[in-house]
């Protein structure tokens, strides 16, 4: 008997370690990651912009479905109950993207487009919050809170047949080809 119930205090204390981590871990992270694109600024603008179409160049969103408009913007649903508002639209250089409340996650995405040597420098800036504990330990170590982003920004370099440079706005690298 003594055996089974030390295999049970082992499993309740791996599963109740990453709750724990996660209330240590703060809620809200920030994370900047940036391409530049050998395109014109306006050609990625209308990408970026054209939510319907996206499922084409972004592995994480199937099926993208408007929803009603919330406070007067577009909401799209991107992938399971992930819908996004869009709360600025300023063509062709800034647009921001709120989650809409759920209680897993919240945040924003602030996308800008900036002429760069060659192209266009396209940078996303997700401030996001974790709410539940044990979603915080998963995001910040298995998943990792810049796997979004850095998804986003390297599926929109191959939707133009080019190679991504993903980086930090500090300029660290990291290939995405």
């Amino acid at each position: 008997m003594a055996l089974p119930l030390s295999l049970l205090a082992a499993l309740m204390f791996l599963a109740a370690t990453p709750m724990a981590v996660g209330l240590f871990l703060p809620r809200h992270h920030t994370v900047s990651r940036r391409v530049v694109i050998q395109q014109p600024r306006e050609l990625i603008w209308a990408r970026i912009t054209d939510f319907a179409s996206q499922a084409a160049w972004r592995p994480d969103v199937k099926r993208p479905v408007r929803l009603n408009d919330l406070n007067g913007h577009e909401v799209w649903r991107e992938a399971g109950d992930l819908a996004l508002e869009t709360v600025e639209l300023t063509s062709p250089s800034r647009l921001v993207r709120r989650v809409v409340p759920n209680r897993m996650f919240g945040g924003t995405w602030t996308v800008t487009l900036q002429q760069a040597p060659g192209g266009t420098e396209v940078a996303v800036t997700e401030d996001g919050e974790v709410y539940h504990p044990l979603f915080r330990t998963v995001s910040k170590f298995i998943i990792g809170h810049d796997r979004s982003v850095t998804s986003y920004l390297t599926g929109l370099a191959r939707s133009f047949g080019e190679p991504a440079h993903v980086e930090t706005l500090d300029g660290h690298a990291s290939d995405h080809a």
